[in-house]
Parts: structure tokens; C-alpha cells; sequence
């Protein structure tokens, strides 16, 4: 006997009948409701499970069409109507649901406005999964839904101060004792309640938490963009003008600014989910730029200001939230609108800002970097000397920043070298501060090389020929571990100071190494030396001596010593061509036939000068 025959369906029917029964006490009730649950996926196996679904259906839609909302977590009822809901999301998407979909999606739409947190949002889970797989037709329930939707933020303004003010814990005596109306009306977040027992003082209090209405939760109001979107991607001709209305909403709430206080509240966690509330406001915005891009663009200053702010605002421990913030962006960069921050690209270089400081934001670096270069790649000539230099600083330090992926630092090569025309431009005001610039992009370049050549490769090399060597490893996916420990003949001053500092401290460093990587940074770096050589020969600098020849007018004994080392230490790390990687990633060392890409490197390379 199967599993499923074990046990009838006819008992998990008499659980429904337990349910739909008005007199049964709600303990029973609840006890119904969890088996069905902890059994369900045993009732969906079960060949009557269509005629299951017709009669569940209409008594969960029964109980939560007259059953009373509830805002006390801990009550029986509040577990039974969230278990309903939990069962109806969890309802496979088949033609047997198809039928049931309109009066689901009408029911949740009433959740939304009536019910708590917990319920709302399970709700909207709900309403999102139906609309994607079956994409019901349109009906004026979706328009109605925008409204409420629009007066959430609406009234989101005026409730600023009561949601950082009204989050304490309640003391009271007796549940009874509660006055929902008031209570509920201020409520934007969890609250605990402490029931005290008066009989018996050394008795503990009981514990309840309070949950807010759906429509004035913070947590809520996270998800509420989302829906807006699909709306908006399924009945885009019938609601067009209605989001369009969200526009103003959105700009004011992003600029919402919680005080000091409020911002360093001991309960943090509101803080954050109000933050992930504009993020995702932001995120929203974000979807409907191009479309809307005319009506957006004329209120750049408040986009800019509030994406600003978000980033300054927002918690060191949200990481995931920065991740969000920055993913916003890049879609807002991607549009006209990037034009007008270029008045605020200077804010955005400073790692603070970007970033922010923490321990868990280290993994959004390279987001933030690939973010950041695509808008300066795309405003870079608009962009004064002082911003450029800037610009410069940044990318340089992530060229040697061995705790970026080699991918980062190509794009970061790939980002300088770009910047090299717009300093060609400046020397013709500035040619001193341009000449500057461009010798210190030179010395970047050749110390990358020389980090190379020095101390990558050879550690490539010797374990590629099955030499043993200190702290080298291949892992499973044929990538090839580094260790700068023991490594013989080491100079510090062959180091870049990022190395050096962690030599010096003991310090492990430990990057796995893509040959393939490497090459692509190798040949970025050859195009970047020439594409810096050519900004070298076009820009105006002055030179008060006219019997120089003209290269002596540019190359001064610094940059002739910087190209010096540039040859010895490029050539060496050309040798990263002599590693074959044959096609079932088996590494060989030796002298190979020049591929085409090589000889691509080496072309460009004797053209430097």
C-alpha cells in the first residue's frame, strides 16, 4: 500500500469539514489546518485531488471572507487564516486552478487593504504567482488596487515621524485591555506586548507581538513595487496613465530623510526595512526610466538627491541593500538621466559614499567599480581635471588591488586608458597638471607589469612545469592558486605597496588565477601603455627650451626611466603566451607557436614607440 493510500483523502476531507464547521472550537480548528498542511503534498499527489481543490477552495475562501482579521501574532485564529493562505500559494499551477483564479485574486486584493502584515504579504505572493502564470484578463480590481497602492505613498509623508516614534513595547495588564483602533492607526512595524499577571507578581509577563495593518507596514511597502511592475508589464495600455502617476510619489519618497536619531534608533531593524523601502521604491523607478524617461529627466535633482542620500543613509549591515541601491543605478546610468549627474560624479568616486564601511560590503565592490566606471566611461568628457583626477586615483589603486577579481582590474585598466583623450583635451589648459596625470598613468601601468612579471607568472610557470612551490595550488576548475609567501628572490620594492604591507605583516595573499584572465589583462595593459604614449605625443605641454628635439620636449628623464622599465618588465610578462592551456585545461609550459592573439600583443607593443 502506497504512502498517499495509507491514509483516504476522505480524511483530510473530514479536516475540511472540521473547518467549515461554525461551532467547532478553534483549537480543533487549528489542528485541521496543520495537517492539511504538513500532509499537503501527499493530497496533491492523490488522483481526487481536483474535487480536493473545488471543496477546499470554497470554505478557505469562506473563512477568510468572514473570519476577522487578527493583530495579535500569538492568537489561534491568526495561525489559521495565515495556514490558509500559505496553502493557497502553495497550490501547483495546473488547468484545474485556472477556473479559481479570478475569485482568489479578488480575495487577496481584499487581504490587502484589511488584514495584517503577515497575511498581506503572503497575499501579494499569491496575487504575483497567479498573474504570471496565468495572466488573467483585466478588470477594473487592477486599477483599483494602483489607487490604494498611490495612497499608501501618499500617506507615507505624513506618517514619517509616528513610524520612528510609536515602535516601543506596550505594558499593559490584560489583553483586553488594548485599544486596537489606536494602536493599529500608528503601527508600521512588530510590536511586542508585555501582559503583566497582577494575581501572582513573581509570575513572568506573557509575551504577544502586535503586527501592523498590510497597508501601513514597512515590510509591505517593500513589496509593493514589485507588484506594480508586473502590473504594468501585463496591462500595459490599460494602466499606463496611472503609473505614470506613481512618478511625483516616488521622488518624494526616496527623499524622505529620518533624522539623526531616528537613524541610530537601538531599534535598527526599522530603520532598515524603511531604507529597503525607498530602495525598492528606487528599484521601481529604475524599471519605468525609459519608458517615463521625459517626465523623469525634468526632476533629475530630486533623483539625484535621493539616490544620494540612500547611499549615504544606508546601514553598514545592509549589504544587501547597497547591492540593490547599486543595481538601481546602474539602470538609471544606463538612460539620458546620467547626464545630469555629472555634477555629483565626484561624490561618487569617494568609496564611502559608494560603498560605505563594513566588513559584509567587501562583496559589493566590484558592482559598485563595473557601476561607477560605466558612467564615468560614458560623461568622461564632460568632466573637469579635478574629477579626472580623481577618476585616476580610484582606478589606479583597483588596478593593484589583488582583492578584486583580474576582471576588475582589466575594467579598471580599460577605464583609465579611456580618460586618456579627455587629459589630451585638458593640457591644452591645464598641460602641466595633464602631463601629471598622464606620467603617473604610465607608472601604474609599468608597475602592473611589473607585479606580473615578478611575482604572478613565474608562480604560474613553476607549477605548470609540476614544479613544487610554496602556497601554488591548481584547484578543480584548473584555476591556479597564488601565495606571495616564500617566494624566492622577492624584493619588497618589486611589490606594490598593497603586497609589501602584507608580506611585511605575515599576511596570506591568495588570488585564483585564470590564464585566460591574465592574458586579457596583459594585452589591455599593452593597449593602455600605447593609447598613454599617444596622449603623451598630441597634448600641448610647454617646454621653455625650443632647441629640444620633440621627444625630449615630452619625455623628461622620469618618463624615459618609467618606459626603461616598461620594456623589461612587459616583455617578461608576455611569457604569459608560453603557457598553453590545451582545451581540456591541462596547463604545459614551454615555447609554443604564436597564436594570433600574441602576435595582436606584440604588434601593439612594438608600436608603443
Amino acid at each position: 500500500m502506497s504512502l498517499i493510500e495509507s491514509i483516504p483523502i476522505n480524511t483530510y476531507r473530514n479536516y475540511l469539514n472540521i473547518l467549515n464547521d461554525s461551532s467547532t472550537k478553534e483549537e480543533l480548528k487549528l489542528k485541521a489546518t496543520q495537517e492539511l498542511s504538513e500532509n499537503f503534498e501527499m493530497i496533491l499527489q492523490s488522483p481526487a485531488y481536483p474535487s480536493f481543490l473545488d471543496n477546499s477552495l470554497k470554505i478557505f475562501m469562506r473563512i477568510l471572507q468572514d473570519g476577522e482579521p487578527q493583530f495579535v501574532q500569538e492568537n489561534t485564529m491568526q495561525h489559521i487564516r495565515k495556514l490558509i493562505l500559505e496553502l493557497i500559494h502553495r497550490l501547483p499551477i495546473t488547468e484545474s486552478l485556472r477556473q479559481h483564479v479570478k475569485s482568489i485574486i479578488t480575495m487577496m486584493l481584499k487581504i490587502l487593504k484589511t488584514d495584517n502584515e503577515e497575511n498581506v504579504l503572503v497575499s501579494l505572493r499569491i496575487i504575483i504567482e497567479l498573474h504570471k502564470h496565468f495572466r488573467p484578463s483585466f478588470n477594473p480590481e487592477i486599477q483599483l488596487f494602483l489607487g490604494f497602492v498611490k495612497d499608501i505613498y501618499t500617506n507615507l509623508p505624513n506618517h514619517l515621524p509616528s513610524i520612528f516614534e510609536t515602535s516601543s513595547d506596550i505594558w499593559i495588564t490584560d489583553l483586553k485591555d488594548l485599544n486596537f483602533e489606536v494602536l493599529l492607526s500608528e503601527a508600521y512595524s512588530t510590536r511586542a506586548i508585555h501582559v503583566e499577571k497582577q494575581l501572582d507578581s513573581n509570575s513572568q509577563p506573557q509575551l504577544y507581538n502586535l503586527l501592523p495593518r498590510g497597508m501601513l507596514s514597512l515590510k509591505v511597502l517593500q513589496e509593493l513595487p514589485i507588484i506594480v511592475v508586473l502590473m504594468y508589464q501585463i496591462y500595459k495600455n490599460a494602466v499606463h496613465q496611472e503609473v505614470s502617476e506613481f512618478i511625483p510619489l516616488i521622488l518624494t519618497t526616496i527623499n524622505l530623510q529620518p533624522t539623526a536619531m531616528q537613524r541610530n534608533s537601538p531599534q535598527k531593524e526599522i530603520f532598515v526595512d524603511f531604507m529597503g523601502a525607498q530602495i525598492k521604491t528606487l528599484s521601481f523607478l529604475a524599471y519605468i526610466v525609459r519608458i517615463f524617461q521625459e517626465v523623469v529627466v525634468a526632476s533629475s535633482v530630486s533623483v539625484i538627491t535621493g539616490m544620494l542620500n540612500l547611499m549615504r543613509n544606508c546601514p553598514k549591515e545592509a549589504a544587501h541593500l547597497r547591492k540593490e541601491l547599486l543595481i538601481a543605478a546602474r539602470h538609471i546610468f544606463a538612460t539620458d538621466l546620467r547626464q545630469k549627474f555629472i555634477p555629483s560624479i565626484e561624490k561618487l568616486l569617494d568609496d564611502d559614499l559608494l560603498i560605505g564601511k563594513g566588513v559584509t560590503l567587501e562583496s559589493i565592490r566590484p558592482l559598485a567599480y563595473s557601476t561607477l566606471a560605466d558612467l564615468a566611461h560614458h560623461v568622461r568628457q564632460s568632466l573637469s581635471l579635478d574629477v579626472l583626477t580623481k577618476a585616476v586615483n580610484l582606478f589606479s589603486k583597483n588596478v593593484h588591488d589583488e582583492t578584486l577579481a583580474v576582471g576588475i582590474q582589466t575594467m579598471s585598466c580599460k577605464l583609465l586608458l579611456n580618460l586618456v583623450d579627455c587629459l589630451r583635451q585638458h593640457s591644452e589648459i591645464e598641460p602641466h597638471r595633464s602631463r601629471a596625470i598622464l606620467t603617473k598613468l604610465l607608472k601604474v601601468f609599468v608597475k602592473k607589469f611589473e607585479t606580473i612579471a615578478k611575482v604572478q607568472l613565474p608562480l604560474i610557470i613553476q607549477k605548470c612545469k609540476g614544479q613544487p612551490s610554496s602556497g601554488v595550488t591548481i584547484n578543480s576548475s584548473g584555476n591556479v592558486s597564488l601565495s606571495l609567501i616564500n617566494v624566492p628572490d622577492l624584493k619588497d620594492d618589486q611589490m606594490s605597496s598593497e603586497q609589501a604591507k602584507a608580506s611585511a605583516s605575515g599576511l596570506q595573499w591568495v588570488n585564483s588565477v585564470n590564464v585566460a584572465e591574465f592574458r586579457s589583462l596583459v594585452k589591455t595593459l599593452v593597449g593602455g601603455v600605447k593609447t598613454i604614449t599617444w596622449g603623451f605625443f598630441n597634448s600641448k605641454f610647454q617646454v621653455s627650451d625650443t632647441t629640444l628635439a620633440n621627444h625630449e620636449k615630452i619625455f623628461g628623464p622620469e618618463i624615459l626611466c618609467s618606459y626603461i622599465e616598461l620594456v623589461y618588465y612587459a616583455m617578461e610578462a608576455l611569457d604569459i603566451y608560453t603557457i598553453n592551456v590545451n582545451p581540456n585545461q591541462q596547463r604545459t609550459s614551454g615555447l609554443i607557436s604564436r597564436s594570433k592573439e600574441e602576435k595582436e600583443v606584440l604588434e601593439h607593443f612594438s608600436g608603443i614607440i
